[in-house]
């Protein structure tokens, strides 16, 4: 009516899940040649076969629940040696997968702080293009009588007082429009790279 191995594995989850204090003393550990752990405190229920590779222990609240995580990782015993496959390590997959997410991670924050520094740059141009404005209507309301005159080389500008800030607030729209032309190329590397 039972398998033999399912009968094994209660009798085994029974001695592990016990206290450790109903035993003897000391449990003999010994594996059969399906990988089956197997756990007794009583050496004449070994098989002879298995006697030379006994592992003796100590009982103790710590081995006990050494044996209870074996038993949760050991094979299954319908598993035969060969099926039994070596443990993948966990370690290398999460560390890859940590690897690219902290690259994508920096990606996305090289991204925003490129976004940040090209509004910061377009919000300096839009107001250093309203300053122009400004000025250019002083310029009218305030000296409309200044007007370029014609010297002996043909016409010469004269300056209005906004003359320089006019021309240094152009100078610096056209360095932004540069500045903001090369985070933008940055910017597209980033986003293919996402």
């Amino acid at each position: 009516m039972f398998q033999p191995g399912i009968v094994k594995w209660a009798i085994v989850s029974c001695v592990c899940f016990s206290t450790p204090y109903l035993f003897s003393g000391e449990i003999y550990r010994w594996t059969d040649e399906k990988g089956v752990v197997h756990f007794t405190d009583d050496v004449s229920k070994i098989p002879a076969r298995y006697r030379s590779q006994v592992d003796k222990r100590e009982v103790t609240e710590e081995i006990s629940k050494e044996a209870e995580k074996q038993i949760d990782s050991g094979p299954r015993p319908e598993a035969s040696a060969e099926k039994t496959k070596p443990p993948v390590k966990q370690e290398e997959k999460p560390d890859r997968v940590r690897e690219y997410l902290e690259a994508i991670d920096k990606k996305i924050e090289e991204k925003k702080k490129i976004e940040k520094e090209i509004s910061k740059l377009e919000e300096e141009m839009k107001a250093a293009e309203e300053r122009i404005k400004q000025l250019e209507k002083d310029e009218e309301d305030n000296y409309p009588l200044v007007q370029p005159y014609r010297g002996r080389r043909g016409f010469v500008a004269v300056e209005t007082p906004h003359y320089r800030e006019k021309l240094k607030l152009a100078n610096r729209i056209k360095s932004i429009k540069e500045e903001i032309a090369t985070l933008e190329e940055r910017l597209s590397e980033v986003r293919r790279g996402l």
